[in-house]
């Protein structure tokens, strides 16, 4: 028992001083050390490397010994290897006979020669070809397919499944493809695809190529004709290397589209593009092999575009697309309504290049020189869009100004007074042509073809797209009357209905309106000075607060005048000036008037504090409680408010930014400055309201002490 513990144990240490487990192999080169894919077999043995006996040595061998050492197969093998790769030890007295399908040399079957052990000249050594295993090439159910190296699993390049290692294809067919896309589980469809389209490839081997019924009616590639050069048997004669290996793109069945609808992808405009048609809720293209103007007319037609007069594109112009080609040799007469029932040749019979697809420019019909305007919330406004060769296309804002929006407003038909040009795209750019730019109307003309402008070419007016911003335009839906009395007895007023010139009233959220030549008008601008003439004239008190604030607005926001100018003494609106022009306002103005509520003049309060000796400062002015920007504010002022509420001479804190929120009343004064002495805030210097600007979240507040 000693004994053969022993024994094992030596078998152990031998193993681990020569680093090799039973039954492994290596290839041995004197010249290059241990060789990649070249050289002496050798074999582990007892935990020692000895060379194989080449007795029978021939392909069958060399291929079992490549495929265990990883590679795809022997391409040579060698007798008296000792010759080309030097001796190294011993030659082990057996020698094996394989098939050729085994896994390993240990599953071949072995034979005692003792020769072998006494001559080095009976020495096996291999070539091998194929890359060493790397975990990747290795699988295990013969005739599965794999996609490798795409940006998604549903391409890359096509692997299958062969004598245990993943091959690829050299050569490929559409019908091919289509069976390994149904193999994997996806539509009968598929693409072929550029090796620079995916994340990765590498060059892997094709030793065997494939055929499939004209219909692609397998289910598996394995049912199609598996043809090779290669057998278990024979060493391998010819390079195995696919320097381009087919790659495909399968496809799922979808629900972005409805089957038989089409779309135009990838042109600059609307109504251009690659030609794309809907097949089991995938978009496919269409090959350009017989497009011609009638198959475009129809596809045109069925898009809306119904007297198209369209212009066909071949070769790829908008781009090659990811999904199948479906179609090709269309024939369609020009009358159809669908392509569906045109004739044509439907995918797996017909071939088509990557680069042959189908597009088309499809025109609109309209009337030359033809105006309209999209994009706006109601349909007086919006981006101009003018008919120039039977396209819809764009005008630059580059010199638009009023007197062009008064002739398109004229030309649709509205008032051409009180046309308000809009640029920046301000009501969206679509995606047409720029027809025009720089157009200089005089207000007078009937149409805007009658005034000069730069034309541009569709090339042109393509290429400076990107770079231009679409002309747009407001126009009035009836034009001011002047002295005409408007009445809106639908819409709930504040004070006072009626329309008369100069007049104001305030609408919901307390916007403020103003009519000028018969119609109630917006502002855009308004300061404290004009508040006070508009609360004065609302019959409001003499003192007439006026609270200047903006509004959201979901009309046009269309000013009929620039803005009022007031010089803040006066209380009526013949003594402040019109500035006349329309204009669009981003926010209306909204205003707040009050009442007075019987407070004592002079008077002041802290508010909305936590606790009763801290809060916001208000004062009472003209009878209206209001408060008190924090320009300038400081605790000197603070305590002379606290000394006036009747609190202690401790030191006061101030307050800044509305710290105990925003008053409902208006900002009475600013820029408050005391010296401390003061008995009341009435004595200290300050800015009184009118004379300076305040926002509501700048109001001043104090914490006395007691």
């Amino acid at each position: 028992m000693a004994l053969v513990t022993f024994f094992l144990f030596l078998v152990f240490f031998v193993s681990l001083v020569n680093g090799c487990s039973d039954g492994s192999i290596r290839l041995y080169n004197i010249v290059g050390g241990i060789e990649t894919g070249r050289g002496l077999v050798q074999y582990c043995y007892s935990g020692s490397w000895y060379s194989v006996c080449n007795v029978e040595w021939d392909c069958p061998e060399a291929n079992v010994a490549c495929h265990q050492l990883g590679y795809f197969g022997a391409s040579t093998y060698y007798h008296n290897a000792w010759q080309y790769f030097g001796s190294n030890g011993y030659t082990r007295e057996y020698y094996y006979s394989c098939s050729g399908s085994e896994s390993s040399l240990t599953s071949c079957s072995s034979y005692y020669y003792y020769n072998c052990a006494y001559y080095s000249d009976y020495a096996a050594g291999v070539q091998c070809v194929g890359e060493p295993d790397n975990n990747n090439t290795n699988c295990s159910e013969s005739g599965s397919v794999q996609l490798t190296g795409g940006a998604t699993d549903s391409e890359g390049v096509l692997q299958y499944c062969y004598m245990g290692a993943w091959v690829q294809f050299c050569s490929l067919g559409d019908k091919e493809a289509t069976v390994a896309c149904k193999q994997l589980g996806y539509e009968p469809f598929a693409r072929f695809i550029s090796l620079d389209d995916l994340d990765s490839w590498e060059q892997g081997y094709s030793p065997i190529t494939v055929s499939c019924s004209s219909r692609a009616t397998e289910s598996e590639l394995s049912s199609c004709s598996v043809s090779t050069t290669y057998s278990y048997s024979t060493c391998i004669s010819s390079p195995l290397n696919c320097t381009t290996p087919q790659a495909i793109r399968c496809y799922r069945e979808g629900s972005s589209c409805t089957d038989g609808s089409v779309h135009l992808v990838n042109g600059s405009i609307y109504q251009e593009g690659r030609v794309e048609v809907c097949v089991d809720g995938v978009w496919g293209s269409v090959c350009s092999s017989g497009w011609d103007t009638n198959d475009a007319k129809v596809i045109c037609k069925q898009l809306g575009y119904l007297d198209s007069e369209p212009v066909v594109s071949l070769n790829g112009k908008y781009g090659v697309g990811d999904g199948p080609i479906y179609f090709s040799d269309l024939s369609c007469q020009g009358w159809e309504h669908t392509f569906t029932i045109c004739s044509k040749s439907s995918y797996l019979h017909f071939t088509c290049s990557n680069i042959a697809i189908a597009g088309a420019l499809c025109t609109d019909g309209c009337t030359e020189g033809a105006v309209r305007l999209v994009g706006g919330s109601v349909n007086n406004e919006g981006t101009v869009e003018i008919c120039h060769d039977k396209l819809w296309g764009l005008i630059t804002d580059a010199g638009w100004d009023n007197k062009d929006a008064m002739v398109i407003c004229r030309q649709l038909n509205f008032p051409s007074e009180g046309a308000v040009s809009m640029g920046g795209s301000r009501f969206g750019k679509p995606d047409r042509a720029i027809h025009y730019s720089f157009a200089l109307c005089n207000g007078r003309e009937q149409s805007l073809s009658n005034c000069n402008k730069v034309t541009h070419s569709l090339v042109e007016g393509r290429s400076i797209y990107s770079n231009s911003q679409a002309a747009g335009v407001i126009c009035l839906l009836a034009p001011p009357i002047p002295n005409l009395s408007c009445n809106d007895k639908n819409v709930p007023l504040t004070r006072g209905n009626e329309c008369a010139e100069g007049r104001f009233r305030l609408r919901q959220q307390n916007m403020l309106q103003y009519c000028y030549k018969g119609h109630w008008s917006v502002l855009c601008a308004f300061t404290h000075k004009e508040a006070l003439v508009a609360c004065y004239q609302l019959g409001y008190n003499a003192t007439s607060w006026g609270l200047v604030g903006e509004v959201a607005y979901d009309s046009t926001n269309q000013s009929l005048l620039q803005n009022i100018t007031c010089n803040g003494t006066t209380h009526s609106i013949n003594d402040c000036i019109i500035n006349e022009g329309s204009c669009m306002c981003q926010k209306v103005i909204s205003l707040n008037c009050y009442e007075p509520t019987g407070c004592e003049e002079g008077t002041v309060r802290i508010t909305d504090g936590l606790i009763e000796n801290e809060g916001r400062l208000e004062v009472c002015v003209g009878g209206v409680w209001g408060s008190v920007c924090d320009d300038g504010w400081d605790k000197t002022d603070a305590h002379v408010v606290c000394q006036q509420l009747g609190f202690s001479e401790l030191e006061p804190e101030a307050y800044y930014g509305s710290t105990f929120g925003v008053s409902t009343g208006p900002i009475v004064y600013s820029n408050v400055k005391c010296g401390g002495w003061e008995t009341s805030l009435n004595e200290c210097a300050k800015t009184n309201y009118i004379n300076f600007t305040c926002t509501g979240d700048r109001i001043a507040g104090a914490l006395c002490v007691d």
